[in-house]
């Protein structure tokens, strides 16, 4: 992945551990970078995922607090992060997520560019942006993911606004980091 200017990283919550490692590790391929405790709730433990590095604007983090119950969107909150993949790399995605089970909607469209959509297991929306730029990035092998088609970084974080909508992949709420 690759570091993105004017954000350093994402953090979410998760209901269970092993079921978030599974996905973000496992399904999409990502380095867990480093497990840590909430330094607020020492008992909570904070999951770091992102390049080889953890070089900042790769970073998405969790708390994961066990057997919680799916949270609500609200004004503020990062409503959909966008992840960017090499251009061509869309039909390796919908396939390796569907074979997996995650429901997957797209390819879509949105100015110009070929998305698709799903949530993680937590009900966190998630894209893949096929993006000309990631292609020229290095990408990380992982079980699974030849480093062709790997994940390169954030691509973009859509916020909930005022009077927001539910989620509708290729919408154009969000703007490109």
């Amino acid at each position: 992945m690759t570091a993105i200017g004017r954000i350093h990283h994402i953090t979410a919550i998760a209901s269970a551990p092993d079921r978030n490692l599974a996905f973000y590790e496992g399904a999409l391929g990502l380095r867990m970078i480093k497990q840590t405790v909430n330094f607020d709730d020492p008992g909570v433990r904070h999951l770091y995922y992102g390049d080889e590095t953890g070089a900042p604007g790769t970073i998405l983090t969790f708390f994961p607090h066990v057997g919680a119950r799916a949270g609500r969107h609200g004004t503020g909150q990062a409503e959909e992060t966008a992840f960017a993949i090499p251009s061509g790399s869309l039909g390796f995605w919908r396939e390796r997520l569907t074979g997996l089970g995650v429901a997957v909607e797209g390819p879509a469209e949105r100015f110009g560019e070929h998305l698709i959509s799903f949530k993680d297991p937590d009900g966190l929306l998630l894209e893949l942006v096929a993006d000309e730029v990631a292609g020229g990035l290095p990408g990380r092998a992982a079980e699974g993911v030849p480093a062709g088609h790997a994940i390169r970084g954030f691509r973009s974080v859509n916020p909930v606004g005022r009077g927001s909508g539910r989620h509708r992949p290729g919408a154009d709420r969000g703007a490109r980091l």
